[in-house]
């Protein structure tokens, strides 16, 4: 089989300088063009070297085409190639991890207020005392289970009642919180700073761990009296 230098030159000239890639259907067609204007010019006993080179072309280029083009389409930045499906019932582990807890220690002050409202849960002890105060004084109510002095430290403005104090004693122990669950939720409570957020509402803003995920809000409102008192689900 003889290749003619002449032919074949004036054959690949055209794909050589090809501006871009094309696709393979147009190819094809050049291809089939060109082969029938060589049949025209010099017969068909140069048919089949030009066959066969326009087979190699055909499919070299094809090739080359699927590899640019894959390089021209890259993922995007921070999209997974492959997500594994979580299995069922497998919860993703907590990355803050186990929490330090932090003791709650009552000042002299929060000790009598705290002592006096449990004997006889007068609101005007509370007076004089800082929504901090408060809140920490409902936390140790919480602890020590005395579950008719932490109602008592709710708001009781009627448009922010949500159950009544026979309600909240039907309540089951499975239904509040436990020991360990309540001091990881209240930790680090007393080195918060209490924020006004309107007249007669704030909350207190805390981190219950080093980790900035952690920050918590713990709502109090202010009576029609002037006494700062817990809100029904403090914890926001």
């Amino acid at each position: 089989m003889t290749f003619h230098k002449n032919t074949d030159s004036e054959f690949l000239t055209p794909l050589k300088n090809r501006p871009g890639l094309t696709p393979r259907h147009m190819v094809k067609g050049e291809i089939k063009e060109r082969i029938a204007a060589m049949e025209n010019r010099n017969g068909k006993k140069h048919l089949m070297p030009i066959l066969l080179t326009a087979v190699l072309l055909l499919t070299g280029s094809y090739y080359l085409f699927e590899i640019i083009m894959k390089d021209q389409h890259p993922h995007d930045a921070g999209e997974p190639t492959h997500q594994v499906p979580l299995k069922e019932g497998v919860e993703k582990e907590s990355e803050e991890g186990p929490i330090e807890i932090a003791p709650l220690v009552l000042t002299d002050e929060e000790s009598e207020a705290y002592a006096s409202f449990s004997e006889n849960l007068d609101q005007e002890i509370l007076r004089s005392l800082s929504p901090m105060s408060i809140a920490k004084i409902y936390v140790q109510a919480t602890f020590d289970e005395k579950d008719d002095v932490r109602y008592e430290l709710y708001t009781d403005r009627p448009d922010y009642i949500m159950w009544t104090k026979e309600e909240d004693e039907q309540f089951s122990k499975q239904d509040r919180d436990n020991r360990r669950l309540t001091e990881e939720t209240y930790n680090h409570l007393a080195e918060g700073e209490f924020v006004e957020t309107g007249e007669g509402e704030g909350y207190i803003k805390y981190y219950r761990s080093e980790d900035p995920d952690s920050l918590m809000g713990f709502n109090l409102i202010r009576n029609e009296n002037g006494i700062w008192q817990v809100a029904f689900m403090p914890i926001q």
